[in-house]
């Protein structure tokens, strides 16, 4: 599968993606994407996966052992998912980067 998102972040209780806008989007590969992240054990149960669309806005897609199942609406800019996270205290200091030749 050619990649056509960057992992931007991940934490103890998600993962944030980044449509490339290059390809087909993540929305239009939400299978393809989580199977691809849990292949690689970028994605286990219990962790969310967040991405941030070409618009702009946050969503995620709901998955269960691999499996992708359904998008949930999220947020409408990057700005609110962090705020919203922080009340989760899962602010900048949680962020581990990640080594996009992982995947």
């Amino acid at each position: 599968m050619k990649n056509n998102y960057t992992v931007i972040c991940t934490t103890p209780t998600y993962i944030l993606l980044l449509d490339s806008g290059d390809g087909i989007s993540i929305t239009n590969s939400a299978e393809e994407v989580i199977e691809h992240l849990y292949s690689k054990g970028k994605l286990i149960e219990g962790i969310r996966c967040f991405y941030i669309d070409t618009d702009g806005r946050v969503d995620e897609l709901i998955h269960d052992n691999g499996m992708f199942i359904d998008f949930k609406s999220g947020y409408k800019n990057v700005s609110t998912f962090y705020k919203a996270t922080e009340k989760f205290n899962l602010n900048f200091d949680n962020f581990v980067p990640i080594d996009e030749n992982d995947f």
